[in-house]
This record gives C-alpha cells, sequence and structure tokens, in this order.
C-alpha cells in the first residue's frame, strides 16, 4: 500500500523536483502543500492531493506518515527582514510541527542549510556541525541562519516522532528563478554585466535540485525501513562535494546516498532550461528575501 507523504511548500525548485522523484517511484500518495495557490492538478497524477494557505495545513497532513517541510524564506541580503524570517522560518515550523503531532504523523523531515555549519571556528569534525547554535553569530548570514537553528530546534524537540534536519545548499536545475545562476542572467539582460561573487578564490557549493530531491526520497525510504536507527537525525545533503571536504561521509554511509545524476548530466539538464529561461522571469535577486507568505 503506498505511502502518503506531506510536501509542504511543493511549489518550490525542491519541491518540484521532489515531486517528480516521488512519481516516478510510485510507491507514494502526495498532499502537496503550497502557501497560496494550489498547484495544477491537470500537470499531476491522481495520487495528488492538493491544499493552499494557512487554514488548510492541518488538512493537508492529515492522513499522512510522512512531512517534508521545504516552506522557507531565504533572506541573504545585508539588512535582512527578521521580521519576516521569524514568521516563516520559525513560527510556521513551530505550527506545522504542532499540526503534525495532532495529527499523529510518524516521521518528519526539515530542510535547512548548510550555511548552519559554516564557520572560521570550525572545520566540521567530531559532529561539531550539531552545536550549530553556539556559532550563528559567526556565521555568513547570521540573521538567516539564526532562524534556521530555531527551527531546527523545534523539530529535534518532538519524542513522537522520527525526525530528519536536512541540510542542502544553493539550488539550481529546472524551475530555477532564484539562484546564483539567475542572477548573470538578470544582470546580463540588463546591462551586459555577468554578476561575479566573493574575491576571486570565493566559491560557493551548489548542488543540482534533482539530486537533492533523490537524497530526500532516499531518506524517506530510510526512516520507514529502519525506525530505530533514525530517532533523530542530521545530515547534509549534496553532490559532487569537493576534495578535501569529508562532509558528505555521514549521508554516503547513513543512506547510501549517491547522487542519481552525474554533474555532467546535472549541466546537460540545467542548460536547456536556462537558455530558454527569460530574465522577466526572474522577479528577484537570489540573495533578496522573496517567498509566498501563508
Amino acid at each position: 500500500m503506498p505511502e502518503r507523504v506531506a510536501v509542504i511548500g511543493a511549489q518550490s525548485l525542491l519541491g518540484t523536483h521532489l515531486i517528480r522523484a516521488l512519481e516516478e517511484d510510485t510507491n507514494w500518495e502526495m498532499s502537496l502543500w503550497t502557501p497560496q495557490s494550489k498547484l495544477d492538478a491537470e500537470n499531476n497524477n491522481d495520487r495528488c492531493k492538493f491544499f493552499c494557505g494557512d487554514s488548510e495545513l492541518s488538512a493537508a497532513v492529515k492522513s499522512c506518515g510522512i512531512a517534508v517541510c521545504l516552506h522557507e524564506l531565504q533572506d541573504l541580503s545585508a539588512a535582512p527582514n527578521v521580521d519576516d524570517l521569524k514568521r516563516t522560518n520559525v513560527d510556521f515550523v513551530e505550527r506545522l510541527t504542532k499540526c503534525c503531532q495532532e495529527a499523529h504523523v510518524q516521521r518528519f523531515i526539515l530542510i535547512s542549510s548548510y550555511f548552519v555549519q559554516c564557520s572560521r571556528r570550525w572545520p566540521n569534525i567530531y559532529s561539531r556541525e550539531l552545536d550549530a547554535g553556539k556559532f550563528a553569530n559567526d556565521a555568513p548570514f547570521p540573521e538567516y541562519v539564526r532562524s534556521k537553528v530555531l527551527a531546527e530546534e523545534i523539530v529535534s524537540k518532538p519524542t513522537s516522532m522520527q525526525t530528519l534536519v536536512a541540510r542542502t545548499g544553493p539550488l539550481y536545475g529546472e524551475g530555477d528563478t532564484k539562484s546564483i545562476v539567475c542572477d548573470m542572467i538578470k544582470t546580463l539582460d540588463s546591462n551586459n554585466t555577468v554578476t561575479f561573487y566573493s574575491d576571486k578564490d570565493g566559491v560557493i557549493q551548489m548542488t543540482y535540485a534533482g539530486n537533492a530531491a533523490y537524497g530526500i526520497l532516499k531518506a524517506l525510504k530510510k526512516m520507514l525501513e529502519e525506525t530505530k536507527t533514525v530517532p533523530n537525525e542530521t545530515l547534509l545533503i549534496l553532490d559532487n562535494t569537493p576534495i578535501r571536504n569529508c562532509s558528505d561521509f555521514k549521508s554516503s554511509i547513513f543512506l547510501q546516498y549517491k547522487p542519481k545524476f552525474s554533474y555532467e548530466e546535472a549541466k546537460r539538464r540545467s542548460s536547456e532550461y536556462y537558455k530558454n529561461l527569460s530574465s522577466e522571469k526572474i522577479t528577484c535577486y537570489s540573495w533578496e528575501g522573496f517567498v509566498e507568505s501563508c
């Protein structure tokens, strides 16, 4: 019998790729929640139910064994709106967790950010990343990071659910309208300038959204198969992790996770999409705090 999973924030880039992964697997039914307008039912099969808005949040998780929270506000600007960050990343997660407990949801996955564990004080050894709250002031984008740390703490408290905090980085891929790639398209179209970030040695680790979705699917299966071994876990879901970065060991061993799409395949799948993406569809830059409200 198919397992029903609630995808909260189904309209997001990761949400669209996760829906695709769940559809291809065939062992899942989905309750798809969006903050404002329901997804187009014509583009989905009869295994999906659709919900939108705060008033339908409880209904979205009802009869679901698993809930995956993808809904967030990512404001990486120099002067972020702290109230909006708290409302979306903290208060909403607290409300959703309560709804899940009342509906007797057994498993909960929260998508977080690897910025939570970026600090000059580390390398991340001996699980020091689990103490992210202690180093939030030293992390990049501290206001955003603090909101995600609080969300992680909220999810980790309930004893009635298996919980998993999955940290990933900036995503790219088909459906993307808010990333560094889109920034380049937008600035190139407006003033013939290509956007550069940081100094010449600055790097940022991005993840193909299809691989992040596949990693979540692997986590869902792991939680179902081995209930006792996944009481409350935190891990990174990335792909093509650079040499000298051993942070992918845990997901590789814990989930037996291997990216579904190679880097070459991810580039091929994404390139056609970006070639045809009009700058008019890019509503804001990647660092700006724009999200559908609920």
